[in-house]
């Protein structure tokens, strides 16, 4: 076999040498993402280097075309690898077997091609050498399976590129400089091979093995300068989509006033037409939001129609590489149970001042006529019994007090399912002991189910109690329960009616300033049932009060466990 010598061949030894050095070093990081196949798609380019160099070097027809059949193989294989490498450094898909034998067919079809033509014409038509300044080259006329394959390789060079250059585009800069540079590298490579394909090129062979030599630099500065394989943009893009769509917090990226991005958090908070509105505008979803974020608003409360919750909104831009705007991150925070927490507290402290003061000023003016010797004995002893009144009245109210005081812990705490039964059968029988002039009854199944906190027993206390307070001298009062989707306990009496300013704890928002603690049962009934995901209505008139209470139906296994009646006593009795 007859060997020639061209200055291309020492580029071409130096190019297998360096694609062999970065190949090794990138198989000794295999553990991470794309670095396999990175030292794959530069092993291959060693071979098409070697190959390229045999058939520069050698002189016969014969010997130039062993070495360009074989080199197909190569060709085909550094295609495939960058194509597979960008798909794993990006984390767009992870490469199934199968997919790895349909790539692989092609460039074993390509050679198959090759080592049949030109006599099958399949990848070349013609095959001749030519002599320029006394250096053989070899000349091929090219078949269908050339353009083929060509499109198949473009193909995958583009689609890889496609995927690095989105990278480059939406991450922070450590990994837009890796991105980059690969690209760099890729881009001086791919043209070369271009400029090659279209004639433009004053040189008659095949530089592309040498382009790759100067992008194997530029990935080995993306190595050790951009630590590649250390900082990987894919398992940081993994996290951060697993952190967003797990967050409590709803997050909205808008873009011109249309949604691009939604986590699940955000699409519970928008309501059920959220679902899938990615590319719809922002205005059609909550068009509060879009008002109050058009008029320039970064940090707000927002409450959704047709709801009772209350969110709190922070917004923020994001920007592209040249610092344009792009557009908003909005972050929406559920504040409906602190904010409810601040009003019941605000009640809380309302009533307490009003009323203690209003008894402590009732106290004191009584204690000075019990001191004063010079009053009448009887108007001594009824200023006595005045002051003992207003003190159990202020005992009474310290008790409710504590009662919103464990309520208050208690929102924290998950609903139970539980059997009410037994709490409801005991406060009617509290009732009738407390009240022995008053006919309490309680009708209804012995197990009653229910899905609630523990202390929504509360609840039933004041009912009954103010049903007895309200009922007359000779109350009568029914606590029914009714089992359906739903349970639904039932406190109906015979007296006059509740007043009402007192109605007003469960009609409206809670007790204004100039209420008192007249209606602090209602208010804490109300405040129970509804932590409890219930309802509570109220009708009064001339022939009586009925309040109807719905709950959440509790499990089939509720008459088993009454440890949360059980706590609700305990609460409830505990100093």
């Amino acid at each position: 076999m007859a060997w020639q010598t061209t200055l291309a061949s020492p580029l071409f030894v130096l190019s297998a040498g360096v694609s062999v050095a970065l190949a090794l070093s990138f198989l000794h990081r295999r553990d991470r993402p794309g670095a396999r196949e990175l030292s794959l798609l530069f092993f291959g380019l060693a071979g098409w280097a070697t190959m390229s160099l045999g058939e520069l070097s050698s002189v016969g027809i014969e010997q130039k075309l062993l070495f360009a059949r074989i080199s197909y193989g190569f060709v085909g294989t550094t295609s495939i690898a960058w194509f597979v490498f960008a798909t794993a450094y990006t984390d767009q898909w992870a490469f199934r077997p199968w997919m790895w034998a349909g790539l692989g067919s092609v460039p074993v079809v390509v050679v198959a091609a090759a080592w049949t033509s030109p006599a099958s014409g399949l990848l070349w038509t013609a095959a001749t050498t030519e002599s320029v300044n006394g250096v053989s080259y070899i000349a091929t006329e090219k078949g269908p399976v050339f353009y083929l394959f060509i499109v198949f390789a473009y193909s995958l060079v583009v689609l890889g590129s496609v995927f690095l250059g989105r990278l480059a585009l939406v991450s922070r800069r450590e990994y837009r400089d890796q991105s980059l540079l690969l690209l760099t590298g890729l881009a001086t490579t791919w043209l070369t091979n271009v400029f090659h394909f279209l004639g433009l090129l004053p040189i008659r062979f095949d530089p592309t093995p040498l382009a790759f030599t100067v992008s194997g630099g530029l990935f080995a500065l993306a190595t050790v300068e951009f630590d590649l394989f250390d900082v990987l943009p894919a398992a940081r893009e993994a996290v951060r989509d697993h952190v967003i769509d797990d967050l409590r917090d709803g997050v909205v990226v808008a873009a011109e006033g249309d949604i691009s991005d939604i986590n699940p958090a955000a699409e519970r908070m928008l309501g059920p037409t959220a679902g899938g509105i990615g590319g719809e505008p922002l205005a059609a979803v909550a068009p509060e939001l879009a008002a109050r974020l058009e008029a320039g608003e970064r940090t707000f409360e927002y409450a959704p129609e047709d709801s009772e919750a209350i969110y709190d909104v922070r917004v923020s831009s994001f920007t592209s590489m040249t610092g344009r705007v792009e557009g908003e991150v909005l972050t929406l925070r559920d504040v409906t149970e602190r904010r409810q927490r601040e009003q019941r507290l605000s009640v809380m402290n309302r009533v307490l001042r009003h009323d203690l003061r209003n008894d402590l000023n009732v106290v004191s003016g009584y204690a000075s006529l019990v001191a004063d010797d010079e009053e009448d004995e009887a108007d001594r002893r009824a200023a006595a019994e005045t002051i003992v009144r207003r003190v159990d009245s202020m005992t009474e109210l310290a008790d409710k007090a504590r009662s919103v005081e464990r309520a208050l812990d208690s929102e924290m705490r998950p609903r139970e399912s539980f059997d009410l039964g037994p709490k409801l059968r005991e406060t009617v029988a509290d009732a009738e002991r407390d009240a022995p002039d008053a006919t309490v009854e309680y009708v209804g199944p012995d197990v009653v189910p229910v899905e609630a906190i523990p202390l929504v027993g509360v609840a039933f206390e004041n009912l009954v109690e103010n049903a007895v307070r309200h009922g007359g001298d000779s109350p009568t009062v029914e606590v029914r329960a009714e089992l359906g989707d739903e349970t639904v306990v039932t406190v109906s009496d015979d007296g006059p009616g509740i007043p009402d300013h007192e109605l007003e704890a469960v009609r409206g928002d809670g007790e204004t300033p100039l209420q008192h603690a007249s209606g602090f049962g209602l208010w804490l009934v109300q405040w129970f049932v509804t932590h409890s995901g219930g309802c509570v209505s109220l009708s009064t008139g001339e022939s009586g009060t009925v309040s109807r209470v719905t709950l959440p139906r509790g499990s089939s296994g509720a008459g088993e466990r009454t440890n949360g009646a059980r706590e609700m006593d305990a609460t409830t009795d505990s100093p």
